[in-house]
């Protein structure tokens, strides 16, 4: 069963925010998320505005630091998500009793309303053929090459191949609709491969 939206929201709600942050390490640990969908999150909120992501380095974990109180827009968020309004949300049963510090936040952060999160988890993974020397491609099980998968794949992936060396060529296949921000990220971690540092 994949993770919803709402266990993450979850997560964050729980995870121990007071130092003003919440860690991927955190978000996994709660068994909300993944790796992937734990970073997703944290980096879709940095573009919303909630605050800073930073990649760990040096030993410090990849984290979100809140530029705000991150239990009271994760509550506006699943308060959302549920249907429910402000009205709702002041008048919770004593069963739902609220964490304290939601009462008094220190810093606003945008109304949840204005964030706009893309919380569907199901990206595929990237494949990705490196190093491979400049050759023909290599006949699949069924007697196909890799380009014949290519076109029956269809409109929706574009493969991309570039000459590294002379005789190496890389090669990935994306979405047709690949995003700014993921082409940042997938550039990001191709900078993080090299061996000289």
């Amino acid at each position: 069963m994949r993770p919803t939206a709402r266990a993450l929201f979850a997560a964050v709600l729980v995870a121990d925010v007071e130092d003003g942050r919440t860690t991927v390490d955190e978000l996994i640990e709660s068994g909300a998320a993944t790796r992937r969908q734990a970073i997703t999150l944290l980096r879709d909120l940095d573009e919303a505005g909630c605050g800073e992501f930073k990649v760990g380095r040096k030993g410090h974990p990849s984290r979100l630091e809140w530029s705000g109180d991150p239990r009271e827009l994760a509550r506006q968020i699943i308060d959302e998500m549920d249907g429910r309004d402000d009205a709702e949300h002041d008048s919770r049963s004593e069963s739902e009793p609220s964490p304290p510090e939601a009462d008094q936040p220190d810093r606003a952060l945008p109304p949840a309303a204005a964030i706009a999160l893309d919380l569907s988890f199901a990206q595929p993974e990237l494949p990705v053929a490196a190093n491979e020397p400049h050759a023909a491609p290599a006949p699949t099980s069924t007697g196909h090459t890799r380009a014949a998968e290519l076109d029956a794949a269809g409109d929706d992936e574009i493969e991309h191949t570039y000459v590294l060396r002379p005789s190496r060529r890389v090669s990935v296949t994306l979405p047709a609709d690949l995003t700014r921000r993921e082409a940042e990220v997938l550039a990001d971690w191709l900078r993080n491969l090299s061996f000289e540092r």
